[in-house]
């Protein structure tokens, strides 16, 4: 039930054939689970952004992202992003649970149903049916270092970005938002959605964002950003077609963090002590004055 219900309702409706769905894994079952204590009893609706599903299902932002891409490709729930003036809202979900297509096949109870085409034709369902986190080695008990010619590129617990999976440029399927970016980044990412009139960020851009925090000011690549989007707009470049990317090669050459390069100063040599000729003449003296001692010392003996 969503938190502005106001029927009291102190429980939520989960639904049962997702929860027991054998190829979910623990995080799309939690960040369900969080959809469903939130959605409407009506239309099963609900705003929600990223970071509240995170924070109430216990896991990062970028597992809540992987597991909502998994839920809208099975058909679970549906996802429809919102913007006002160029700026990302939270998202609205609307859940479909036990009517989704992957559970359409009749008399099979989801604990049997076998891969593939045993799931009524939802090849999706199968998609990504194997998380690191089980896959354990029969020596050590660990999970094994992937293969990283053929497995996905990055990781965040237990979960996996693959090539396919990940986002094409200015498609549809750009989930990334600024808070996928460093927190030093994050205002200049909005700042960067803002002037182009795009609607999200894609996993390479996020790299790219990534590499200019470790050697950019945030000031320097807004700046940038600026300079880029005049120069889009007097060739008649659509500025949707800008990206990260662009502005990382722009300030490849630019660096304004790390340590600066200093002039190295040499050390002025040690100056040696000018000694005049009554210097000289002084030090005789001692020297003669010590010498007599000495003589008379062993004359004495």
């Amino acid at each position: 039930m969503s938190g502005k219900n106001t029927k009291g309702y102190w429980f939520a409706c989960v639904d049962g054939k997702v929860i027991v769905d054998p190829a979910l894994s623990p995080f799309d079952k939690a960040v369900f689970a969080v959809l469903c204590s939130h959605a409407d009893s009506d239309d099963r609706e609900c705003y929600l952004k990223v970071a509240t599903i995170a924070h109430e299902a216990g896991c990062s932002e970028r597992s809540v992202q992987n597991s909502l891409k998994k839920l809208e490709e099975l058909g679970i729930i549906e996802r429809k992003a919102r913007f006002e003036n160029n700026k990302q809202l939270s998202s609205l979900y609307r859940i479909i649970g036990d009517k989704a297509p992957c559970y359409a096949t009749q008399g099979e109870a989801p604990s049997t149903r076998g891969a593939g085409d045993a799931r009524g034709g939802c090849t999706t369902c199968t998609q990504n049916e194997n998380h690191l986190n089980y896959i354990k080695d029969s020596l050590t008990g660990e999970a094994p270092l992937p293969n990283f010619a053929d497995m996905p590129l990055v990781f965040e617990a237990g979960e996996a970005v693959t090539p396919e999976e990940a986002p094409k440029p200015h498609s549809p399927e750009e989930v990334c938002t600024p808070d996928d970016a460093p927190d030093i980044m994050k205002p200049t990412a909005e700042l960067f959605l803002h002037k182009t009139g795009r609607q999200g960020l894609t996993w390479e851009e996020i790299s790219a964002l990534r590499e200019l925090a470790a050697t950019q000011f945030p000031s320097r690549v807004q700046k940038e950003i600026n300079t880029a989007c005049a120069r889009f707009l007097k060739r008649g470049q659509s500025l949707s077609t800008l990206t990260f990317g662009y502005i990382a090669g722009s300030l490849k050459h630019q660096p304004t963090r790390g340590v600066k390069s200093r002039s190295a100063t040499k050390p002025k040599p040690a100056e040696i002590p000018q000694r005049t000729e009554a210097d000289a003449e002084a030090d005789m003296a001692k020297i003669e004055a010590l010498q007599a001692e000495f003589d008379r010392e062993v004359q004495g003996r």
